[in-house]
């Protein structure tokens, strides 16, 4: 890859699509005036101009290609009681041999709870994409990547950031480390579940402007793109084999984009690699299990009509919305405006895919509709809203004739949209956040460890074909984590969840070691071992949609 080819991963002026192209390199024949970046050996991204990225990319490129946008799910809950201390693992297995991989906004090497006693660094690696150079990772092309050496190099001299320039900005990834395998401090003993373990970190780059902007996000939000996370997962599996050490991979960020059935191309890349030994993947529920961003109704003729309400608040100008049907019965929808106004009639019809434009007012309404969405084989109809005029909008929705309908829709994560912005009887279920859906890895929800109740906020199942997800539930609410300004103060969120089951899975991974298990080295090992030790109540049915297969401690 030439200068220039590198030039247009990371170059506002090109746009990406994440493509499936199975070993045949003769793909990208179909693009052969655009430049390529292989993830692995079945996927890769492709980078054209942002001028042939335009309204009608969904039609012209396909959903499925577009990449997805994720945001943070770590916050301050703002309240000090009930902080929970870790679970420290006092056995043997104290993470000794296991590296955790964090997917996120990097990590603050210089804080002491990552320093061991001999002041040496317990992080092995630092990918950080957002920092331009020549020393990219191999086969990779963009970014920095880190050593322990010049880790310890920064650390031992007087101006570590002239060494290593790479920060976290947001605090998000440093916290899940801490987390994890954080070591003593002056506060505490021990902060992470698993201080044996070493590091290894991916910093992602913030998503394009243009996706942002296609999708109606805040230009001001922490935003992340679905090609830069899988090319951090391939990162830390390629790290894996190069250091000769199983990993842990946590990936706490969230998307509410997508069927939530589990099958798209980021869920079936993470599919595919969690049969791989020494390999275990985690993701976050997310949190928006009460964010009243999610409506689902079951309509049985001859009652085959029903009319979603969607409250918009004055913030709220221009987001995306996604409703998806389940097939044979093809959804209609009559979009009404605040003042009661009809604005559009969408009719099913053999028409496989389209894409419409409507005015009304200053506002704009693009519908991108598809009759079997390639990977879902669902129906898909995406509304991006422009402009959007605050108030209560009706989308009164039908079904094919006798036919029984199925319907979700989904809104923007928490982080992109504000509170204002919501559904009139939402259900709490089926808001599990992508790629959490995923069937083959463990999924994390999260509930408060002081009294053991689900937080109200953590992502519940099952998927949207009524598979089990969650897989496991982990403390999330107020656990101790260290924060950019060298504190430890309490945070909550599933990704802080997502790292406390990280430090559990690292240590079944050092005991599958010491007993030279190789059985005991995969995601479905530990997944096995998780589901079958979980707490349970007598009084719940398992797996739940809250619970999952129970919770851990």
């Amino acid at each position: 890859m030439n200068e220039w080819e590198r030039h247009t991963i990371i170059s506002e002026a090109f746009a990406d699509l994440v493509v499936e192209y199975n070993n045949n390199l003769q793909f990208f024949e179909r693009y052969h005036e655009y430049t390529y970046n292989l993830i692995n050996e079945n996927y890769a991204v492709v980078h054209i101009p942002v001028k042939d990225f335009n309204e009608n990319a969904v039609q012209e490129f396909g959903y499925h290609i577009l990449p997805k946008c994720f945001g943070l799910t770590a916050f301050l809950t703002g309240r000090a009681e009930g902080v929970s201390a870790h679970s420290v693992n006092t056995s043997e297995n104290s993470g000794a041999g296991i590296v955790i991989g964090i997917i996120d906004t990097g990590i603050d090497y210089r804080n002491q709870i990552f320093i061991r006693e001999d002041n040496t660094t317990k992080i092995e690696l630092i990918w950080d994409q957002t920092i331009v150079s020549n020393n990219y990772p191999k086969d990779f092309y963009y970014g920095t990547e880190y050593t322990s050496a010049e880790i310890n190099r920064a650390l031992a001299s007087n101006n570590p950031l002239d060494i290593v320039p790479s920060i976290d900005l947001v605090g998000e990834g440093t916290a899940m480390a801490g987390v994890a395998t954080g070591l003593s401090d002056n506060i505490i003993d021990v902060l992470g579940v698993v201080p044996g373990a070493s590091l290894a970190v991916v910093k992602l780059k913030q998503a394009k402007s243009y996706l942002m902007d296609f999708y109606g996000i805040p230009k001001d939000e922490v935003c992340f793109q679905q090609n830069d996370l899988m090319m951090g997962i391939e990162y830390l599996i390629r790290a894996s084999e190069r250091l000769q050490k199983p990993v842990v991979i946590c990936l706490g960020l969230s998307s509410s984009q997508g069927s939530h059935k589990g099958e798209d191309i980021i869920c079936n890349y993470i599919n595919e690699n969690t049969n791989k030994p020494g390999i275990c993947i985690l993701l976050a529920s997310g949190n928006e299990g009460d964010q009243s961003h999610h409506y689902f109704r079951l309509l049985t003729p001859p009652f085959n009509s029903d009319t979603v309400y969607l409250n918009v608040g004055k913030e709220d100008k221009n987001f995306t919305a996604e409703m998806w049907g389940v097939l044979p019965s093809l959804l209609n929808v009559r979009l009404i405006a605040p003042n009661g106004e009809i604005i559009y009639d969408l009719k099913s019809d053999f028409a496989s895919q389209r894409n419409i434009s409507i005015m009304y007012h200053d506002m704009v309404v693009f519908i991108d509709s598809y009759n079997s969405e390639a990977y879902s084989e669902q129906q898909l109809i995406m509304f991006r809203f422009r402009n959007m005029t605050d108030g209560v909008w009706q989308f009164i929705v039908s079904g094919t004739d006798n036919l029984e309908t199925e319907f979700h829709m989904w809104l923007p994560i928490r982080n992109f949209i504000s509170e204002e912005t919501f559904f009139y009887n939402a259900d709490p279920y089926t808001t599990i956040s992508g790629p959490g859906n995923a069937d083959f890895p463990i999924t994390i929800s999260a509930y408060e460890p002081v009294n053991i109740t689900l937080a109200p906020f953590t992502g519940r199942g099952f998927t949207s074909m009524n598979l089990p997800k969650p897989t496991i539930t982990a403390p999330g609410i107020n656990l101790l984590a260290p924060t950019l300004h060298n504190t430890i103060i309490p945070i909550s969120g599933t990704c802080l969840a997502v790292a406390y089951a990280a430090g559990i899975c690292a240590g079944l991974l050092q005991e599958g070691l010491s007993q030279n298990d190789s059985r005991f080295v995969t995601t479905a090992a530990i997944k096995n071992s998780l589901m079958i030790n979980a707490v349970r109540r007598r009084d719940m049915k398992y797996p739940n949609r809250d619970w999952g297969y129970g919770y851990i401690q």
